[in-house]
């Protein structure tokens, strides 16, 4: 059926799967709840037909004109949709999973509810689409342009959004009032960091805690185009943690700074090792620490971590990789960064983001609980649903890790949802708001 003309045609439920329709008209056609699995519909022009759930997986619209196409609830998972011309399309509630959507044309389509899951949204243009509750947990959106997208509610671990062009977007629920950013402000503040995490089981000395700015200094050294930063510490469960952000400053590709987070882990790992077998350095640091930081300290961890021994390309560090963490004193997940600078000392370092033992995950949980009692308390007034969606966003930061994003989002809460917190009896959520305000 290559360029055949379909338009207006009513293919209701019918059976089309890995059809050749490649430029076919099927302008304004009937294809609700159509199988056109695998279906090829490149170049096509599709412009206001329904395809209201149809099932979709793996077809190809590469090229096509979907211009006000009604994909609502469809089955689009793995569909190639790469430079299609999707604007105002409808596509709400629609299943996106590892759709290839590089360099489409989404400009105020509809995406509310959609799952993006892992989609490759890469130079495509969404502004002004409707992305509330949209699904975009490790979706690539590297310099695609989010200008005007409404972003309530959205999942959005592990995304990545280099060189994203985003001047302003929309957090409300109602979808009005946009934030503004100014150039690369976006990017900086939600963009995903890879995070490695420090295990300390019997809690971190004084001598861990003065070597670990040098180690992560020494580090930076050897591997210029990484900035490492040390994020957070904080007790956990049996001891301690050290969270140290990486980011890459050379936009490489996924796999090759992948391959260098590895090997900074290890190198991390047999460092930590080593210094916690110096039992004899370690005690020395710890006498003297109080007056010989800035002097004698450095001079120490030479000694314990000689220069020609650095190179942690050659350490062979043993680690047994579990799902995605690490069973070792070193495992690896994604969080949103705020911290030291790459050259840290030991010297007044800030570790804690959250002022006081936070424990964040229970912060989350408080978070949660106050968004949902203040959903049951609102009365759908605008500002009801702008605190409801910083305290949204202020959770998922919390369960992030990032206690410093938890503060930003919290400022825009306001007294209301204070006064709930203070209602329902979340204490740290209670806290929080205090210090964000």
């Amino acid at each position: 059926m290559h360029g055949v003309n379909l338009r207006r045609v009513n293919l209701h439920k019918a059976k089309l799967r890995g059809a050749d329709l490649r430029e076919a008209d099927l302008r304004e056609a009937n294809l609700r709840e159509a199988d056109l699995g695998e279906a090829n519909l490149s170049k096509a022009d599709l412009k206001d037909a329904d395809l209201n759930g149809a099932y979709l997986v793996r077809a190809d619209f590469s090229g096509a004109n979907l211009d006000g196409a009604d994909f609502g609830e469809a089955d689009l998972g793995e569909a190639i949709l790469r430079s299609a011309d999707l604007v105002e399309a409808d596509l709400n509630g629609a299943n996106l999973r590892e759709a290839d959507l590089r360099e489409t044309d989404l400009r105020r389509t509809g995406l509310r509810d959609a799952d993006l899951g892992a989609a490759d949204l890469r130079e495509a243009n969404l502004a002004e689409a409707d992305l509330r509750l949209a699904n975009l947990i490790d979706a690539r959106f590297d310099r695609a342009n989010l200008s005007g997208a409404k972003l309530w509610e959205t999942q959005r671990s592990g995304w990545s959004i280099k060189g994203v062009i985003c001047h302003s977007a929309i957090w409300g629920k109602s979808g009005e009032e946009p934030t503004l950013y100014g150039e690369g402000e976006f990017e900086r503040i939600f963009a995903e960091k890879v995070r490695i995490m420090l295990r300390y089981p019997g809690g971190i000395s004084p001598a861990d805690l003065l070597t670990l700015p040098l180690v992560v200094e020494r580090m930076q050294e050897e591997y210029p185009d990484t900035v490492l930063r040390i994020q957070s510490m904080q007790n956990d469960v049996g001891g301690a943690s050290v969270t140290i952000t990486v980011e890459d400053l050379k936009s490489r590709e996924t796999d090759v700074f992948a391959a260098e987070v590895e090997t900074l882990r290890g190198g991390l790992l047999a460092i930590q090792r080593r210094l916690q077998c110096e039992q004899s350095l370690r005690l020395t640091i710890q006498a003297k620490y109080q007056a010989v930081v800035g002097d004698v300290l450095p001079l120490l961890l030479a000694k314990a971590i000689p220069k020609q021994e650095f190179n942690i390309g050659h350490i062979a560090a043993p680690m047994i990789v579990e799902g995605p963490t690490m069973s070792g004193d070193i495992i690896t997940n994604f969080g949103q960064v705020g911290a030291i600078g790459p050259h840290a000392k030991a010297q007044g370092n800030k570790f804690q983001q959250v002022p006081g033992n936070t424990d964040l995950v229970k912060l989350a949980e408080e978070l949660g609980r106050l968004r949902e009692a203040m959903k049951g308390d609102a009365t759908g007034t605008l500002d009801q649903d702008k605190a409801i969606g910083a305290v949204a966003d202020a959770e998922e930061a919390a369960a992030n890790g990032d206690g410093q994003a938890v503060l930003h989002r919290l400022k825009n809460a306001g007294k209301w949802a204070l006064g709930i917190a203070e209602k329902i009896g979340v204490a740290l959520a209670t806290d929080a708001l205090k210090r964000a305000m």
